[in-house]
């Protein structure tokens, strides 16, 4: 579904005179396949997004080779942002995302109900918990056609109490083939979620023992061994 071979990335100081760069992508090379569940762990700046914007295309690598199926070529990204609209309700929100023909409707009923968002349909965006905007964040994303979803620092977001729902939802879309690729600094809840976690430790994806068994054992990513960077830098 996508792979990544031997991908660089540095960021310059941005400070005028200073040739200073921080290396945050160092070789890193990443398989994902069908049922894949995967979540990457490490401190902030470490490089986490970036990773995850390279993944859903939204960031070139300085270096490296990245390759896409060509129905994994526009993955669906999750993240907690600022409302667009908050002065809108949930229940206009999801009104709204029904519209989209990249979403499923009846799979976003399935996960507003997983995640008990039904009890804030008439609550603006503004009034949301960072809980509450998380779950809608995921809630649509998990209705997406997309069969590569992206999920950058939301579950961090979401409490304890509803990781259990959110595991359930993600085997699910893992049984479908779909796949995920999930980031966040707290190794806790994503060990609750996912069925394998890395960290990322130098530039480079280290398998961390955290996870595994919360989702079916098939559910697992394979990580290449690192090779040289050839050819075109994107496919």
């Amino acid at each position: 579904m996508f792979t990544a071979r031997a991908l660089h990335k540095s960021y310059a100081a941005g400070v005028t005179g200073c040739s200073a760069s921080a290396r945050v992508l160092a070789g890193l090379d990443l398989e994902l396949h069908p049922g894949d569940v995967v979540g990457v762990t490490g401190p902030r700046a470490c490089g986490k997004t970036t990773l995850l914007r390279c993944v859903a295309g939204l960031t070139r690598p300085d270096r490296g080779a990245l390759h896409w199926a060509d129905d994994a070529r526009r993955p669906r990204t999750v993240a907690v942002a600022p409302a667009a609209y908050p002065f809108e309700t949930v229940h206009d929100v999801i009104a709204r995302t029904c519209a989209d023909p990249r979403i499923d409707p009846a799979i976003l009923a399935t996960t507003v109900a997983a995640l008990s968002l039904d009890v804030v349909l008439g609550t603006a965006q503004f009034n949301l918990t960072t809980c509450e905007r998380a779950r809608l964040a995921l809630a649509i994303g998990l209705a997406g056609v997309e069969p590569l979803l992206v999920v950058d620092g939301t579950i961090d977001a979401i409490g304890a109490a509803w990781r259990p729902a959110v595991r359930l939802l993600f085997a699910a879309r893992a049984e479908t083939g779909g796949a995920i690729l999930a980031a966040g600094r707290d190794t806790d809840a994503l060990a609750a979620v996912v069925a394998r976690i890395f960290t990322l430790h130098a530039g480079r994806l280290v398998p961390d023992a955290a996870a595994g068994a919360a989702l079916p054992a098939a559910s697992v990513v394979r990580v290449a061994e690192p090779v040289p960077a050839r050819g075109s830098p994107l496919h």
